[in-house]
């Protein structure tokens, strides 16, 4: 008898939980979509400039993998398309992928491809200015304070530097030249600006008769002095060579990633204050850090949250659907973001999936479609942006209470 009652009450329990996260039980349907009709696209995080917000997509169908993208401002209340804007200074086809950093600073949304940096007026989708910095770059926009800065990755031939950019001109000065000459130096990913202080990291290629290696460092840049702060090898503070992420929590404290290996570092004395193990293939990690102190990171193979001060493992779990990540996003205590083409929701004070939603256009595009890797939260408005493969999308957010 009792075992009977046991087996019910596990049988009503997975039943339960399987239809928490199961699609239609949410009955969380868009405010508004919008078809790009270009088939499938890539897109960047939607952007927020004034009452607009911007997604990109393909400028055509990309069959023949020739086509550029395009800019699209959609009103934010009922999603009309406002302006687009195409790429007119370049006859080069240029893909604005996934993940492509685009600020939004005093209604000018300013970007990077390569070694070209447009800033684009956000009321209207006029270019501004455009301007190359040179044959070689990479699309790493940093931004402090509202200024923009952007770096040129080194190749074998040439050292590369950080510039700050004029927002009115686009004329560029010089803030940094590398000491490497090697490919393995910045991104936007693990570069940090501020103020006084550069905090970056930077590869140098060591010859020998036998062998090529490398040495990867940490450095801390005063940028009123000109000089290293300090520069320590990342092999001592449990990290290898492949950084994917580099983050600054606050004045005391750095955060990064490389392979199975999440770091707190001191930021004083780049002592190493703990390490967290994670899953291997960090070029699938987000990381997402809140003022309470909290630390969420999410993998190709699971979500934990962190006691960023201890380095304790407040909850590690496993989504039902893992893959690429888009970046995190916490609104009222509830944790979105896009995996394994779909768009999840985690209470993030326990990891309970809530969520975990297929793209409305994979049943009327005809396409194997799923959501984009890209999100952005809009907290006033209770509202998320994010987008298929072949289309675009604005969420309400969820109540906790009402699920």
């Amino acid at each position: 008898k009792y075992i009977l009652i046991a087996m019910l009450l596990s049988v009503s329990f997975i039943s339960c939980k399987n239809e928490k996260i199961d699609t239609d039980s949410t009955n969380l349907s868009p405010i508004w979509e919008k078809d790009y009709k270009v088939g499938l696209t890539t897109g960047i995080n939607p952007v927020l400039v004034g009452d607009k917000v911007v997604f990109s997509a393909y400028e055509r169908e990309n069959k023949d993998l020739t086509a550029s993208s395009r800019l699209l401002a959609y009103d934010q209340e009922e999603g009309h398309l406002t302006w687009e804007w195409k790429n007119n200074e370049t006859t080069r086809s240029e893909d604005i992928g996934v993940g492509t950093p685009v600020y939004a600073i005093n209604s000018n949304l300013f970007y990077s491809i390569g070694p070209r940096c447009y800033a684009i007026n956000g009321r209207n989708g006029v270019t501004n200015w455009f301007r190359s910095y040179g044959d070689f770059g990479n699309t790493s926009l940093n931004e402090n304070n509202n200024n923009i800065y952007y770096s040129i990755g080194s190749d074998f031939s040439y050292k590369g530097a950080l510039m700050e950019i004029n927002l009115q001109t686009g004329d560029s000065t010089h803030v940094l030249e590398f000491n490497s000459n090697d490919s393995i130096t910045t991104s936007g990913s693990n570069f940090i600006v501020e103020d006084n202080f550069l905090y970056y990291i930077e590869g140098h290629r060591i010859e020998s008769a036998n062998e090529t290696a490398f040495e990867v460092s940490l450095i801390k840049y005063d940028r009123n002095a000109q000089e290293a702060i300090y520069e320590i090898p990342v092999s001592d503070l449990n990290l290898e060579n492949n950084v994917g992420i580099l983050k600054k929590y606050d004045a005391h404290t750095l955060l990064a990633i490389s392979n199975r290996q999440l770091v707190s570092i001191n930021e004083a004395t780049a002592a190493l204050n703990w390490t967290v193990k994670l899953p291997m293939n960090q070029f699938y990690d987000q990381i997402l850090t809140t003022d309470s102190g909290l630390l969420y990171v999410v993998t190709e193979y699971n979500l934990m949250c962190v006691d960023i001060n201890s380095g304790s493992v407040m909850w590690d779990v496993v989504p039902t659907h893992l893959g690429l990540n888009s970046r995190m996003v916490i609104h009222k205590g509830i944790l979105y973001f896009v995996s394994g083409s779909r768009f999840n929701a985690f209470d993030a004070a326990n990891g309970n999936e809530l969520m975990s939603l297929e793209a409305p256009s994979l049943k009327w595009s005809g396409l194997s479609d799923g959501f984009n890797s890209v999100i952005t939260l809009d907290a006033e408005n209770d509202r998320i942006y994010t987008t298929s493969f072949t289309a675009a999308y604005c969420y309400p957010t969820l109540n906790l209470a009402d699920l």
